[in-house]
């Protein structure tokens, strides 16, 4: 038989799951002097979008693929190290003549 609080603390930990399910939307009061800013942040918050809505690990990397693969940047997978299952999702691009991996 377990105690009232064991038995409860699962249940107080049921809140959380509903934490951080959206990214808020820019405020409309926002406007950034520069042209172009805003469409480049609305462009941000719409990746973090999706990696929030996939949920889990193995499902953000997905997530993350396709939204890359959205902007036409080439993407591969490489393993992380020997002992884990997830891999780092590797993009090389050119700008100005030089070639930086994220």
């Amino acid at each position: 038989m377990c105690s009232i609080r064991s038995c409860l603390s699962p249940l107080l930990l049921l809140p959380l799951t509903a934490c951080l399910h959206t990214v808020p939307r820019l405020s409309p009061e926002w406007r950034p002097d520069e042209p172009g800013i805003r469409a480049s942040a609305e462009a941000l918050r719409q990746t973090v979008q999706s990696l929030v809505d996939a949920r889990v690990n193995l499902r953000r990397i997905d997530a993350a693929e396709q939204r890359a693969r959205g902007y036409a940047l080439p993407v591969t997978r490489e393993g992380i190290d020997w002992f884990s299952m997830q891999d780092n999702l590797v993009s090389s691009t050119t700008s100005g003549g030089a070639s930086s991996s994220t």
